[in-house]
């Protein structure tokens, strides 16, 4: 289990945040929710960052010549996330992929201006046993072909994606992570509304994981010029692999229901197809539809993959009726399960925490005498099991667990206060109302 402790930064004061499989945040607007979510992104793509280093290394073998490149990359890259925002000088975060492997970020100690990045010994050493292993193996692949000689270059290109699948291994057991990140961002409707003009706004004018996201989606969009069938159909004849037909068709379910309609894409740009010859225009569709579509299409492309991912989904229920924001919920649960995926979100919507409960009662249940008739409420590939799931509420600067360990339930009444306060005000007006008319 990964842990994160911050210590002012942000609007995070301190907190202690232990990350299961399937980790809910909670809290006001402006409590942190997202900053910690992209903390917990950035730590877990050092390992990417750290491959790519190693597969593009510094020329000099200096110890302290390695670190300060490192660091400038690192340095840069959390810039990339965060902005060039000024810390205190006792900001402090770390963050504990093992016992003894962790990473720790502070300002410098001399000038308290520059962020340092600082690997426990155990990382630090792997990190410079695996890069000096990879420069050498690196050493052998020929630098040179004959003029027309393919077969050179396929045995060169081979023994590249060999060193680089091997290092890419080494840095998953280094980071005690094996599985590829995706971060869906709040705000994520910009690629709907501007679909049309989203080439124009210059990468960097966008954080590290909405730039990323961009660039999925960007890249995805060109695959649902047809039917959702004919790409699984497609694929099929095309896929040396055996597809997950039973997980598929269920995912297309879920996406349709959501939905209500179809994703399409076409030189006109992306659509929402309702019935035959009927569209509309993804920049003039539904608020809901606008926020939600590439989640569904995301989560559909990860079973249609069989992808192991960690994914990040900010706000999955703005804009959507409380009935989709429990089916999206289904849907996360379905993926969790079906392919081992993970889930980092953060929440305002009592409805995603009670569709939580439901399938975490169902776990427990399904596992007593009766697990027959749990299934025909919820379906057995929607349960949660409690030891992997967690919650935090973000409020004032720290982090409060929201998991009742003696119920196995997240405590919802942390998210529904204003309820009790709506209902509290009601309360007082109807003592008016009594006291005017002497009821």
């Amino acid at each position: 289990m990964f842990n994160l402790k911050i210590h002012r930064f942000g609007p995070i004061i301190d907190a202690d945040i232990s990350i299961r499989r399937l980790e809910i945040l909670i809290g006001p607007q402006s409590s942190g929710k997202s900053t910690i979510a992209k903390l917990v992104y950035f730590f877990l793509h050092i390992r990417d960052e750290v491959t790519a280093f190693i597969l593009e290394p510094p020329e000099s073998n200096d110890s302290w010549a390695i670190n300060n490149a490192l660091q400038k990359r690192l340095r840069n890259r959390f810039l990339e996330f965060f902005g060039p925002t000024p810390q205190p000088a006792d900001v402090k975060i770390r963050f504990t992929y093992c016992e003894s492997h962790y990473l720790e970020i502070t300002l410098d100690k001399k000038q308290h201006k520059y962020l340092s990045l600082i690997f426990s010994p155990n990382i630090w050493n792997r990190i410079l046993t695996v890069l000096s292993e990879s420069k050498e193996a690196q050493k052998s692949i020929p630098k040179h072909h004959g003029f027309i000689s393919s077969l050179g270059r396929i045995v060169s290109d081979q023994e590249r994606v060999t060193i680089s699948e091997k290092v890419r291994d080494q840095c998953n057991n280094i980071f005690r992570f094996d599985k590829d990140l995706f971060f869906i961002p709040a705000g994520r409707s910009l690629l709907s509304t501007l679909s049309d003009q989203i080439q124009y706004i210059h990468p960097h004018q966008l954080d590290f994981p909405m730039r990323r996201f961009v660039e999925a989606v960007n890249s995805t969009k060109a695959f649902f010029d047809k039917s959702l069938d004919d790409l699984i159909l497609e694929r099929q004849a095309l896929s040396t692999e055996r597809l997950f037909f039973s997980a598929i068709r269920k995912a297309q379910g879920h996406v349709k229901r959501i939905l209500r309609g179809e994703y399409r894409y076409d030189k006109e740009g992306g659509k929402i197809l309702v019935s035959s010859g009927i569209y509309t225009k993804l920049s003039f569709a539904s608020s809901g539809q606008q926020e939600v579509v590439w989640i569904l299409l995301s989560l559909f492309f990860l079973v249609l993959e069989k992808s192991k991912a960690l994914v990040f989904v900010e706000e999955p229920e703005a804009h959507l009726f409380p009935n989709a924001q429990k089916e999206i919920m289904d849907f996360i649960a379905f993926v969790f399960n079906e392919l081992n995926c993970d889930f980092f979100i953060t929440t305002h919507s009592p409805y995603i925490l009670s569709s939580i409960n439901n399938l975490l009662y169902a776990y427990e249940l399904g596992h007593e005498k009766k697990s027959g008739d749990v299934r025909h409420v919820v379906p057995d590939e929607q349960w949660l099991k409690q030891t992997e799931v967690g919650g935090y509420f973000v409020n004032d600067g720290n982090a409060i667990n929201l998991l009742n360990e003696e119920m196995s339930v997240l405590r919802t009444e942390l998210l529904d206060q204003a309820s009790v306060k709506i209902n509290a005000q009601y309360e007082e007006l109807l003592e008016i109302e009594r006291g005017l008319y002497g009821n």
